[in-house]
């Protein structure tokens, strides 16, 4: 199961209640400038939570949407998610959107945490990874923080609103698992 707090958030479902919230930071330009599908509008949003409601009730689950619901304000902050890829059930991967006035604030840290620990131990993944604009540099520092190495530069990886954009991959494997390889005798 998906961790339900951090230090300072709480982590839970997005529902339908949290259309109005995500519409106001996933409709700023500036808040989506570095993602892909952005900004969106309003009826993106419902679709975007109607289709998060669908993934929930799928089995086995593949996909968690993950809304941050700051603890002191009670305030949806941002979402996230972590996926197991469906041409590979063994990577994981993870994205966040945060609301540009809770930026550099280490609310991204604290989920990235959550994420890495949820996509390895509870989901049992061998590798996560990430993508990102190579201009987002608080991504691609938390990233790095985090242990994710970059892995490349995908040229024009990116197709949105008539413009092409490149794609830095980032992975991380799994400790646990290049500890066992390791230590594992090969049998001859």
């Amino acid at each position: 199961m998906f961790p339900q707090h951090t230090h300072r958030l709480f982590l839970r479902e997005i529902t339908r209640a949290d259309i109005d919230d995500i519409y106001s930071f996933a409709s700023d330009p500036e808040n989506t400038h570095h993602l892909i599908w952005g900004p969106a509008t309003r009826r993106m949003v419902r679709t975007f939570v109607r289709r998060t409601e669908t993934e929930r009730r799928l089995t086995p689950r593949k996909r968690w949407s993950i809304a941050l619901v700051d603890r002191t304000s009670l305030k949806l902050i941002g979402i996230c998610y972590v996926e197991l890829l469906p041409f590979d059930q063994t990577t994981a991967q993870m994205g966040c959107l945060i609301r540009k006035q809770d930026w550099r604030k280490g609310y991204a840290n604290e989920v990235t945490d959550e994420r890495i620990r949820f996509a390895f131990e509870d989901l049992g993944a061998h590798q996560l990874i990430a993508t990102s604009s190579p201009e987002n540099t608080g991504s691609i520092h938390n990233l790095q923080k985090h242990g994710l190495e970059l892995r490349g530069l995908v040229p024009d990886a990116v197709a949105h609103r008539g413009h092409t954009r490149d794609s830095l991959l980032f992975a991380r494997k799994n400790p646990a698992l290049q500890a066992l390889a390791r230590t594992t005798p090969i049998a001859v």
